[in-house]
Formats: structure tokens, C-alpha cells, sequence
């Protein structure tokens, strides 16, 4: 079953949320009472659990415990699923620091970098490799999930050798546009874009663009 892109992204929202209510003691929770907790629109919570079937009951609700183990399956977080950092900077190193405290069921499998001797950060648990073996590891180990955090000047040329070695999954964090093949997901996080539109989000309602000079 193909889950809408817009469902997957939040789904792990209704989990965080279904969590904390599991461990209050929380036996039922109507749409309503998710939308409050989520920010999410109600009609938009029942649509997207709708997509798994039949999860709650009209004029009752959802059964909390039941819920967090259905969209638990849904994203699989029993599952032990590896991931690759690609650039080992700054970000990169941050990124692994971050999975090792916070990354439930993903791994970090290796870090890759074209100067892998300055790479720091890394556990050593988790092998700082040249990006020459990049290919080769991915698809030895038949690893889905990338994490891309390189200059953007590289970001096209590892992307597009990620997904010819098996990824189909791609966080990206370079200021640039992919290019894949339908089939390959990708999550741009540009931090500098998401902060021009915060900022550009507070500007008042009596704001106006001056055009042609006016």
C-alpha cells in the first residue's frame, strides 16, 4: 500500500502524541481532542488514519493503546533500520550525535566524506569510510535510507549515485534541487529557505510588495 506524502509526514506527530497520552493513562481520544494535541485539523486526522482502515468508532473515538500500536506497525519502529550520513562536516557529525541519542530505531551505518581522517565526531561504533566505497556499502548492505549533508556543488552528483546503488529515501540537507527517478523520495531541509519563509510568515497583514517602482 503507497501511503500520500502528506499522510507519511504526520504520522510520526500522531505517534509522539498518542505516546504521551498512552503514558497519562489516556483510554480514548476523539479526533478533536488529537487535533488539539497535534495542530493538525481534525477532518485531516480522520482522513489520514482512514487510510489503514477502520482505527476508530463514530461518537466514540480512537482507543489510545490500540491507535499508538497500529500507527507503531505503520512506521515500523520495531524495525531496525540502517541509515548512511553523507559529509562528514559540521552537520554531518551533528547528525550523528543526534541519532545516537535520539534515532529510536535507525542506525547510523557509516559516515561517508572525501576527507574521512578529519571526520571527529563519530562513535566508534560508527565507521567513517571514503566516499569511493559509498556504492559498495549501500548496496552490500542493501541500505534505503540517506541522509545527504554536503555542499551543493556535490549534492547532485552522491545523490545520483545513492539511488543507483539502492537508496530510495533521501534527507537532504544541501541548498539544492535533486534530481531522481520516480519511486525515490526526497526531504529537502534547507535551514536558510525554511527561515526566509518564518521570517517572511511574520510579516503583518497591511504588508506590501512595492512593484514597478510603487
Amino acid at each position: 500500500m503507497k501511503i500520500p506524502r502528506s499522510t507519511a509526514k504526520r504520522l510520526p506527530l500522531y505517534y509522539r502524541c498518542l505516546a504521551e497520552m498512552r503514558e497519562r493513562g489516556v483510554a480514548v481520544v476523539s479526533s478533536q481532542a488529537l487535533s488539539s494535541k497535534a495542530g493538525i485539523e481534525a477532518a485531516i486526522i480522520r482522513k489520514d488514519l482512514s487510510c489503514f482502515g477502520e482505527l476508530g468508532k463514530r461518537g466514540v473515538g480512537y482507543n489510545v493503546d490500540f491507535l499508538y500500536r497500529a500507527v507503531a506497525r505503520i512506521l515500523k519502529v520495531e524495525e531496525r533500520r540502517e541509515i548512511v550520513i553523507v559529509g562528514g562536516g559540521k552537520l554531518g557529525q551533528a547528525w550523528v550525535e543526534y541519532m545516537a541519542r535520539y534515532g529510536g530505531n535507525f542506525h547510523v551505518a557509516a559516515v561517508f566524506d572525501g576527507c574521512p581522517a578529519e571526520v571527529q565526531a563519530a562513535p566508534a561504533d560508527v565507521p567513517v569510510l571514503p566516499l569511493e566505497e559509498l556504492s559498495g556499502f549501500v548496496r552490500d548492505r542493501k541500505i534505503e535510507l540517506a541522509v545527504l549533508a554536503t555542499r551543493a556543488e556535490e549534492a547532485r552528483v552522491l545523490a545520483a549515485e545513492l539511488v543507483r546503488a539502492g537508496i530510495r529515501g533521501i534527507l537532504n540537507f544541501a541548498p539544492v534541487a535533486l534530481d531522481v527517478p520516480d519511486g525515490v523520495q526526497v526531504i529537502d531541509c534547507d535551514f536558510s529557505g525554511k527561515l526566509q519563509s518564518l521570517a517572511c510568515s511574520l510579516g503583518g497583514s497591511n504588508d506590501r510588495v512595492a512593484l514597478n517602482g510603487r
